[in-house]
């Protein structure tokens, strides 16, 4: 039985994190949509728009400045739960339209009625399977959906989506994937903001920033996960990941204060 204080579960582009004592200190934006949840009691958070406050639960859209994130549990029966959502998809669109627009909302009495017992559920389970986990995530942010169904994802965005998913960054050109699409470079990058409450360069840098979490495996060295994914080195690829999560893969790969659990295979390299 794993001791961390903090487990992540993973797969491509979204991740469920369940921590009874973890911080986070530095500023930063992702271009994900992010779920906050206590099971019981509540966290320390700050925000640009939220100011520093204690809450039970809160979403933060990709126009959040997040710059801080406290929870102080006993153990895994006082966990936090943060649920990532990845861009384009119907679940992220569902979550924006709830934000309506704002960068972050609390959330209410009814909101936390429908979540707080999923996760209460998982209190004295120590590790969650990883099919468990992802059903968890999905449930958890299905329950916070309207129930009218979100406008589609735009098809030149999903297309340029799927390309930055394909790519390492260092073959990212924001010129060529206009011209796949079939627009201006500016016309894009106001299409994407439009769709994803992000820019385009916020997006290109979460992509390569999980694709470097994605080729990693046990026994490879994080500077080539980096390297793989397109970063000239691994200070570059930290720096990243502080800008888009708050929190570097050398961090996330701390065994001691971090448990890993990968849900689908690595990305051959």
């Amino acid at each position: 039985m794993s001791s961390a204080a903090t487990q992540i579960y993973y797969w491509p582009r979204s991740f469920l994190l369940r921590s009874f004592r973890f911080e986070q200190v530095r500023q930063y934006q992702r271009a994900s949509v992010t779920l906050i949840v206590a099971a019981s009691g509540g966290f320390g958070i700050t925000t640009q728009g939220l100011g520093e406050t204690q809450c039970s639960g809160v979403l933060l859209g990709p126009s959040s400045r997040r710059q801080g994130l406290r929870i102080a549990g006993a153990d895994m029966r006082e966990a936090v739960w943060i649920l990532d959502v990845a861009p384009g998809t119907l679940q992220h669109r569902g979550l924006l339209d709830v934000l309506q627009r704002r960068p972050e909302a609390r959330l209410s009495s009814a909101q936390l009625g429908r979540l707080q017992p999923l996760f209460a559920a998982q209190a004295e389970q120590p590790v969650l399977p990883p099919a468990q986990a992802q059903a968890l995530h999905a449930q958890a942010v299905d329950a916070l959906l309207p129930e009218r169904a979100s406008r589609p994802l735009d098809p030149r965005v999903a297309q340029v989506l799927q390309m930055l998913g394909e790519r390492c960054l260092d073959e990212i050109e924001i010129s060529e994937l206009a011209a796949s699409v079939e627009l201006s470079e500016s016309r894009l990058r106001s299409l994407v903001r439009r769709e994803l409450a992000s820019n385009l360069v916020q997006v290109s840098r979460w992509s390569a920033a999980w694709q470097t979490m994605l080729h990693w495996q046990p026994g490879m060295t994080l500077t080539d996960a980096a390297h793989a994914a397109g970063f000239h080195d691994l200070p570059h690829a930290n720096r990243t990941a502080n800008q888009m999560f708050g929190l570097s893969p050398s961090r996330a790969l701390d065994s001691e204060r971090v448990l890993l659990v990968p849900c689908a295979e690595p990305i051959a390299s």
